[in-house]
């Protein structure tokens, strides 16, 4: 699994031509610039379905759940889900955002190819934030997003294959956020 500033070294190869690993502000930079890529990831925040929740004692998040916490309690995130009696490890991309004053407070997803949650909204430079909550699977991926993001600002040219590349990637997570969802039984193309 790569660290976000292995996402930025790609991307800056891509698009400008970069060899060096990037350091200083030229890192600092990349690295904010991937944070908002993955904010702005279509399905994430929006067009994703949230449940929200109140709690104000322990608590172990569902998918999908965004929990306000009004008092100091504890919550959980699931590693295993309880579907309809049989049990589950949670779906790839399942997102649970924890607010309030708890230590875990922020936005979480679930990588399968990891078996792991990992933190979206605190992506850094520096350990243990350097992980991206992604697997390896994507680091091709969020690399293009990235070189296309930045191509502007560091010049250069980004070929063809990498925009295609950075089109597919953002279609799988759109994907893979949308499977996560519940389904809403409700329909809305009815008079």
């Amino acid at each position: 699994m790569s660290t976000a500033l292995d996402i930025v070294r790609r991307a800056l190869r891509l698009c400008a031509g970069e060899t060096t690993v990037p350091d200083g502000q030229d890192a600092q930079d990349g690295v904010q610039r991937l944070q908002g890529l993955v904010l702005d990831l279509p399905g994430l925040f929006l067009n994703g379905i949230w449940c929200d929740r109140f709690v104000s004692a322990a608590y172990t998040a569902k998918e999908g759940d965004r929990i306000t916490v009004t008092t100091p309690g504890a919550v959980t995130l699931p590693s295993v889900i309880n579907d309809c009696g049989r049990q589950r490890l949670p779906l790839d991309m399942a997102k649970v955002l924890i607010l309030g004053s708890v230590p875990n407070a922020g936005l979480w997803l679930y990588s399968a190819s990891k078996g792991a949650w990992g933190r979206a909204d605190n992506i850094t430079a520096e350990p243990p934030a350097a992980q991206l909550p992604f697997g390896g699977e994507d680091d091709e991926g969020l690399a293009a997003q990235l070189a296309v993001a930045l191509v502007d600002e560091y010049g250069g040219e980004v070929s063809a294959a990498t925009v295609a590349k950075s089109n597919q990637s953002k279609a799988s997570f759109r994907a893979r956020f949308k499977k996560q969802a519940p389904v809403d039984y409700q329909p809305k193309d009815y008079a």
